[in-house]
C-alpha cells in the first residue's frame, strides 16, 4: 500500500539501519533479481525518485524532510544536502 503524504513511518519496519549493512532489507540476491526485470513491471520515472541524506541519530524523517534533498539533489546534484546511491558520502563529522 502506498504511503499517503503525511503518513509516517515506522523506523523499524520501514528504514533500513544501513544501506551498506548486511541485514539490509533490500540487499541480497532475491532483491536484485526483481530489481533487474523492474522495467518489465514499471514505467520509468521523470526524473530522480530516490535520495539519501544524513539525520541526527533519533530524528525520525517526515515526507516533506525527504522531498528538500530530492529537489536539491535534482536541481543542483550530489551535495553533504542530499546524494544519490552511486555515489554514498561518510556521515559529518560530529
Amino acid at each position: 500500500m502506498a504511503r499517503q503524504h503525511g503518513e509516517s513511518v515506522d523506523v523499524e519496519r520501514d528504514v533500513p539501519r544501513s544501506c551498506w549493512s548486511p541485514e539490509c532489507p533490500h540487499d541480497g540476491p532475491g532483491h536484485a533479481t526483481f530489481l533487474r526485470r523492474r522495467r518489465e513491471w514499471f514505467q520509468k520515472p521523470p526524473g530522480l525518485i530516490n535520495v539519501l541524506w544524513w539525520l541526527p541519530a533519533g530524528e525520525i524523517p517526515t515526507l516533506d524532510d525527504a522531498v528538500r534533498p530530492l529537489r536539491h539533489l535534482q536541481e543542483l546534484g550530489s551535495s553533504s544536502e542530499g546524494w544519490g546511491f552511486a555515489a554514498p558520502l561518510d556521515p559529518p563529522s560530529v
